[in-house]
């Protein structure tokens, strides 16, 4: 009786000596399972260089993350794995459990001043380790190996790019013979450092612009920038760079010149939480060439606004790739309208010639007048395609730009001789959803291939059913174009649609 009464009275003095340290540190917090017999000796600790363990994350916009050690060596994935150790060897196999104790953040915060953000819960875990006898260091390690996407691990707090996580480790029980747990040295503290580098870079590294002409000089080219949501505005200065021609022709194997021209510094701001801005290039002169294809190298000069922003080294330039024709007055040849109206006319179409109804080698190729970017149809049910098969499909374009306007290129598959009208069926006369105006032109295969076409006229005050006169016949195209087609509507949502397309001929 008197030893289990001894017995009683030394956890009691141990229970109250713990407690007793809670008060004073952060070290003891929820441990009520120490199981180990009072006259333990040997500690079983925690080893200093493992007491705090650091890692650090790198997001970048390009790159993804990037996991660094304290030692910033680079990392295949994030695994937090160390021993246990004991004082001295220990007399008996000893078995070591841990657990994750997140409520030693708090005490974390309190004692250093630093608000941690709770470790997220995807990870496979190893908590119990063994000792062997005779040993003084574990045969086996704690080991959480996260198993979620890294990209969870948010650094953006503010405009300081940085968040910091922690993942408090605690010796829970020691069960072996004379051994215990070292209260002052029980716990481990993973500090996991996020860092989100602020990178603004192009959302695609080319765009192709077809169709572009000298001499109705209205090149505007589009652009977007994009960035991580952040809650500051970041300001992007962009130039054009021609000094990166020859390294893209050397890349790519190709021999695109420089447009002499001047390019004014383009002034972007990304305003708050945005993560992509439009922009657009233009020029300040009329450039000094001729038809042909040529590079246009814009590039991110500088990024401002938050510490570190930059701009992403692997898509800070795009390449625009114009191809540029020469567009030549065919004065000896006029283009006029001959009927138009809100019905098919038969003795309209028969004046102008015979109708070519073969159009299986036609393609159509639709793009916004203001950009020369390829414009999408209304819906993939309206493609381009309808307006020159034999089916009863609607070609159909809309938007509620102003400048709404397109420049069409209907490619006959081959030259055809004497082409002396065209006939161009719109859609929908009720809801004017037809083009009033087009600018007609035309070329030969080896024109076109030569970056030449000639210009006709224009054709205006269009309805729904055009008959359109060439006088005297083209002698031979492959190419008819029409330049700036506009809707008849002024307001609103503006409307281009066809029924069908048919050129005649002599």
């Amino acid at each position: 009786m008197k030893n289990l009464i001894a017995i009683k009275y030394a956890c009691a003095l141990t229970l109250l000596g713990s407690i007793m340290a809670l008060s004073g540190c952060d070290k003891n917090i929820n441990d009520f399972q120490d199981i180990t017999s009072v006259e333990a000796s040997n500690d079983v600790y925690v080893d200093a260089k493992e007491q705090t363990i650091c890692y650090t994350l790198v997001h970048t916009v390009n790159e993804g993350v990037r996991i660094y050690d304290a030692e910033t060596k680079e990392l295949d994935t994030l695994w937090i794995k160390f021993p246990v150790h004991s004082a001295q060897p220990v007399i008996s196999e000893t078995k070591v459990k841990f657990l994750r104790d997140d409520a030693l953040l708090d005490v974390y915060r309190i004692k250093n001043g630093i608000n941690y953000v709770q470790f997220p819960n995807e990870f496979t875990t190893n908590t119990s380790l063994t000792i062997p006898k005779g040993e003084t260091i574990s045969e086996d390690s704690v080991s959480f190996a996260y198993t979620g996407k890294l990209t969870a691990f948010n650094g953006i707090t503010g405009n300081t790019g940085q968040q910091t996580y922690l993942l408090p480790l605690r010796m829970l029980t020691v069960s072996g013979s004379g051994a215990k747990i070292d209260y002052d040295e029980r716990v481990c503290y993973v500090v996991i450092t996020v860092i989100q580098k602020i990178g603004v870079k192009f959302s695609g590294s080319e765009t192709y612009m077809d169709g572009m002409t000298l001499n109705t000089w209205d090149w505007k080219m589009p652009f977007t920038l994009t960035k991580q949501a952040i809650d500051n505005d970041v300001n992007v200065s962009l130039e054009v760079n021609n000094s990166l021609i020859n390294g893209y022709n050397s890349a790519y194997n190709t021999n695109y010149p420089s447009v002499s021209a001047t390019f004014p510094t383009v002034n972007l701001t990304m305003g708050k939480t945005e993560t992509s801005v439009a922009g657009t290039l233009e020029p300040s002169s009329i450039p000094s060439a001729t038809g042909g294809i040529y590079l246009i190298p814009l590039e991110i000069k500088s990024v401002s606004g938050v510490d570190g922003a930059a701009a992403d080294n692997t898509a800070k330039v795009h390449y625009f790739i114009a191809r540029v024709s020469n567009q030549l007055t065919d004065a000896g040849r006029t283009v006029s309208v001959y009927k138009t109206g809100s019905a098919v006319d038969a003795s309209a179409a028969a004046a102008l010639g015979v109708k070519q109804e073969d159009r299986s080698g036609y393609a159509v190729d639709v793009r916004e007048a203001a950009t020369y970017l390829t414009k999408a149809p209304y819906s993939a049910s309206y493609p381009a395609s309808n307006m020159v098969t034999d089916g009863t499909g609607t070609t159909y374009f809309t938007s509620t730009a102003n400048d709404f306007a397109l420049n069409v290129v209907i490619d006959l598959g081959k030259d055809v001789d004497n082409i002396s009208g065209i006939e161009l069926d719109g859609y929908s006369s009720t809801a004017n959803r037809f083009a009033k105006s087009y600018e007609v032109g035309y070329a030969t295969e080896a024109q076109f291939a030569q970056y030449e076409e000639s210009y006709i006229g224009t054709i205006d005050n269009c309805a729904r059913y055009v008959y359109a006169q060439i006088t005297p016949s083209i002698p031979s195209a492959r190419y008819i174009i029409l330049r700036n087609v506009k809707p008849a509507l002024t307001s609103g949502t503006r409307y281009i649609g066809w029924l069908q397309f048919y050129v005649y001929t002599e």
